[in-house]
């Protein structure tokens, strides 16, 4: 999916999924992309974006999903590597809610030249894993600020290592973490 500067907005709600992509490039060349997308079933997941790289330039980029008896946002790796979103300038949002992670970024590399990175995750249930749960990839700005903020009924705020390498690079930007857990690989 491709503009030539204008937005691109993804809307979906439905029983397993909301919003499901695999393998795709959704690039707008400098207008926002937003994706929002609701599951309902148990197990669902409202934004899924498994190996789907999100291109906006310098526009915004903003994700939210929600399923609350599932994942609210997951990325992951598809047949053509590791899912995430890149900009220029525009900040980038990804907000997830769901019953045992709200955001899963494992694998997904999010980055920016000067945006800011907002990545803010609820889970809801009294086992919950973690609200943002990222065990590999990377979250990079060149100046902006990153903010990640977990909140969980059970487990942990944010949870990030355990299963692989991530990083995460403010570029002088201030980086603020809500109830970190990290764990080494």
């Amino acid at each position: 999916i491709s503009s030539g500067g204008g937005a691109i907005d993804i809307t979906g709600s439905g029983t397993a999924s909301g919003v499901t992509s695999q393998d795709n490039v959704i690039e707008s060349s400098g207008g926002a992309i937003t994706v929002a997308g609701s599951g309902t079933a148990s197990g669902a997941v409202g934004v899924e974006l498994a190996g789907t790289r999100l291109i906006a330039g310098s526009g915004a980029v903003d994700v939210t999903g929600t399923a609350a008896s599932g994942e609210g946002v997951r990325f992951g790796t598809g047949s053509t590597g590791p899912g995430g979103i890149a900009t220029s300038t525009g900040a980038i949002s990804v907000t997830g809610t769901g019953l045992n992670v709200g955001l899963d970024l494992t694998g997904a590399d999010l980055d920016t030249m000067s945006g800011d990175l907002t990545l803010t995750g609820t889970a809801l249930g009294a086992s919950a894993i973690a609200g943002v749960l990222m065990y590999s990839g990377s979250l990079a700005t060149a100046g902006g600020d990153i903010a990640v903020i977990g909140t969980a009924a059970g487990g942990s705020g944010v949870l990030f290592g355990q299963r692989g390498a991530f990083s995460i690079s403010s570029g002088g930007g201030d980086m603020l973490a809500d109830k970190w857990n990290i764990s080494g690989a």
